[in-house]
């Protein structure tokens, strides 16, 4: 696995952050950083940046995050070169990429986004959300966030990219703690599944 290489990007864009590994499987933190939606700031998801480069790690796969400072939004702006980022690193079609995303406390732990071509990621958000079951995780399918057409993941799609958002909880990045453990645990049964089966 290659060291994380530093990006430095433009005033239009701001920068990230990526780490290359050898299988064809993205985990993002694409909102990590403060970003910027339509002109104001919105909070950073610190703990995704994480989250996402220990589960590349675990199996030799690719990461990829914003960085500060951010002058746009990847999640949001229709030709964010995020996605040309993640394109690249992914290359072949026989690929996955997982957005990791933080959300305000809703009464469950994890939400899973099917994006804009549900169809494209069958039998990839069943297994993900049986791992997250399996570790006594409460789970929504798009809701509150189903990873509409503006989305990095609906983008990625539309590309031909299998791509899933999951969203999850501010609590399970609360360190240390039994939930943070089971979430990092879920996640990295699901990564091996990945792992396994591309």
């Amino acid at each position: 696995m290659e060291k994380p290489e530093q990006h430095t990007g433009t005033e239009t864009w701001g920068a990230w952050i990526s780490q290359v590994g050898s299988l064809p499987i993205l985990f993002s933190a694409c909102h990590e950083a403060t970003h910027i939606r339509d002109g104001e700031p919105k909070v950073s998801e610190v703990g995704t940046k994480a989250l996402a480069f220990r589960l590349a790690t675990l199996v030799d796969a690719k990461a990829l995050s914003t960085e500060n400072p951010q002058f746009g939004d990847p999640n949001w702006d229709p030709d964010h070169p995020y996605v040309d980022l993640a394109e690249n690193l992914l290359k072949v079609s026989s690929s996955f990429s997982l957005d990791i995303h933080m959300m305000k406390p809703r009464g469950i732990d994890a939400c899973v986004g099917l994006g804009d071509l549900p169809e494209q990621v069958d039998g990839y958000w069943q297994s993900l959300v049986e791992c997250l079951v399996a570790e006594r995780l409460t789970v929504s399918i798009n809701w509150p966030f189903s990873a509409g057409l503006r989305t990095f993941t609906s983008k990625l799609q539309n590309r031909g990219f299998p791509a899933l958002q999951l969203e999850l909880s501010t609590e399970c990045f609360e360190s240390p703690s039994d939930l943070e453990e089971r979430v990092f645990s879920a996640l990295s049964k699901f990564a091996y599944l990945l792992r396994d089966s591309l």
